[in-house]
């Protein structure tokens, strides 16, 4: 707080980050990071197995949502910095988290089904096992 006392600062915090919805294009992804590179290394047959609970919700925003809030959370800093209509008693920081919640519900274990039917439809090249594997809930059983 001290560093940016006088400065028109908020932070965004999305949860996982996932491919695009709609911008550029559908499906657009750059990286390797987060579940993209967890696919990618089980669909050329490296990763076999992963301790992840299939039953558990997976909380993926997509990117451009995330660029979205971003602009918007810096307009909004912006105009409420200018206009000075912060209540002295909350932080001039605002937070803003992004998170999927209830509004596209998916399981790690439905989305592995997903993409492993996509994987068996359309194999990935240099592949150096047959895609497939499974999910432990457990370190000592992986």
């Amino acid at each position: 707080m001290t560093e940016c006392e006088d400065l028109p600062v908020s932070i965004v915090r999305p949860s996982i980050v996932v491919s695009s919805w709609k911008e550029p294009v559908p499906g657009w992804v750059d990286n390797l990071n987060g579940p993209t590179g967890l696919f990618l290394i089980a669909g050329i047959g490296v990763m076999r197995t992963a301790v992840i609970h299939e039953d558990l919700l997976v909380d993926g925003v997509p990117v451009d949502t995330c660029a979205n809030l971003i602009i918007a959370a810096g307009w909004k800093t912006d105009r409420d910095y200018r206009s000075n209509h912060l209540d002295s008693n909350v932080s001039p920081i605002r937070i803003y988290n992004q998170t999927s919640g209830n509004s596209a519900p998916l399981t790690w274990g439905e989305i592995y089904k997903l993409a492993e039917k996509h994987l068996f439809a359309n194999p990935l090249e240099g592949m150096i096992w047959y895609p497939g594997g499974t999910f432990k809930r457990s370190i000592t059983v992986n």
